[in-house]
């Protein structure tokens, strides 16, 4: 299709870049659940252990096998307010998906003014 074709130069022009300017390229993709959810058909990925099998990406099948590094970021549970605290900053996670450089690795962020952090502790 059309869409495809565009997306497939795309990533071939993105791919070029990064190797011959030495740039990372961070593209977000939109992921629904499976037609087949009880949610209306979308579905947060964010839930650790969730299937990504019955994960769709708005971009399609054919961007996926486009990427070399998949990073995931979803909600984590709240940790809880430090004693005599007012605010527990929002707590994320982010987890390496799809990387050939490294195994699988997850990592606790918290949500401040300064942009996303590592978790203390």
């Amino acid at each position: 299709s059309e869409r495809q074709r565009l997306l497939s130069s795309h990533a071939a022009l993105f791919k070029s870049l990064a190797e011959e300017e030495g740039l990372v390229v961070l593209v977000t993709n939109q992921v629904q659940g499976s037609s087949g959810s009880d949610d209306g058909g979308l579905r947060e990925l964010s839930r650790v252990g969730e299937p990504e099998d019955e994960m769709s990406a708005c971009l399609g099948t054919s961007w996926a096998h486009c990427v070399n590094v998949r990073l995931v970021l979803h909600s984590a549970e709240q940790p809880p307010a430090a004693v005599g605290a007012t605010f527990a900053p929002p707590r994320r996670q982010l987890r390496v998906a799809k990387a050939n450089f490294c195994s699988a690795a997850s990592f606790d962020l918290d949500a401040t003014l300064e942009g996303l952090v590592q978790a203390a502790g």
